[in-house]
């Protein structure tokens, strides 16, 4: 299977929603041109009867990268009922730059790149970030990039219900106070534990830090867990 890679300057054929699609949304099916040169990839009607994840992603995501090897041997275990397409809003040359360095990085699935219109229609802050659309093309589950793994898939496809819970974000939460005063205490009580130095929690699902810096140092050092 050659990995395909186009561009996300989309016509589509019926891929407008008024809102972000959510768990239970019926997916329309979809076109997407190649560009110049490159193989015609298909429509949705190629994955019709397959489960569809879609895998959003970044190159400046490491452990999105580094899945790249398992989303790979998934995609040619489960091929005849499965089909991942990776999709970024990274441009065509940074990823083909990374590609470049490390080839073997790169998984056999179609890819997406520069894309726009998969992002706004199922938004998200962090990645990895996948959308589950099952054989009938209803969003079946949102979750992040852990979920996708051979338990997982085996429990899928034997008709069971995965437990996976959707990720919520509180787009005004306020750093700047400790997490027990943020909000008036307002996710407190949902707090298990807490510390102001720690290791990682890993059953607390994913993370992102960013250190805040002026010109005389580093002023603050910020870790959001994404609990799943």
């Amino acid at each position: 299977m050659r990995t395909i890679i186009f561009a996300i300057s989309l016509l589509l054929t019926v891929f407008c929603h008024s809102q972000p699609y959510s768990i239970g949304d019926k997916v329309p099916i979809f076109n997407l041109p190649a560009e110049p040169g490159m193989n015609q990839p298909p429509s949705t009607v190629a994955y019709k009867g397959k489960l569809l994840i879609l895998d959003f992603w970044s190159v400046n995501c490491f452990s999105c990268i580094a899945s790249f090897p398992m989303v790979d041997a998934i995609q040619q275990k489960y091929g005849d009922k499965l089909q991942i397409i990776a999709i970024t809003k990274d441009k065509k040359e940074v990823v083909e730059k990374m590609f470049t360095r490390r080839p073997y990085l790169r998984p056999r699935v179609p890819f997406l790149i520069g894309d726009t219109l998969f992002s706004t229609a199922f938004p998200h802050k962090f990645v990895p970030h996948h959308v589950w659309i099952n054989e009938k093309g209803i969003v079946k589950y949102i979750t992040h990039g852990a979920n996708l793994n051979e338990t997982t898939l085996d429990a899928y496809f034997r008709g069971e219900h995965l437990n996976f819970l959707k990720s919520a974000f509180l787009k005004d939460y306020d750093h700047t106070q400790p997490i027990w005063k943020e909000g008036g205490g307002r996710i407190a009580h949902h707090v298990k534990y807490y510390s102001m130095l720690s290791d990682y929690i890993t059953e607390h699902g994913n993370f992102i830090s960013w250190i805040d810096e002026d010109k005389v140092g580093i002023t603050g050092f910020t870790v959001v867990t994404q609990v799943c």
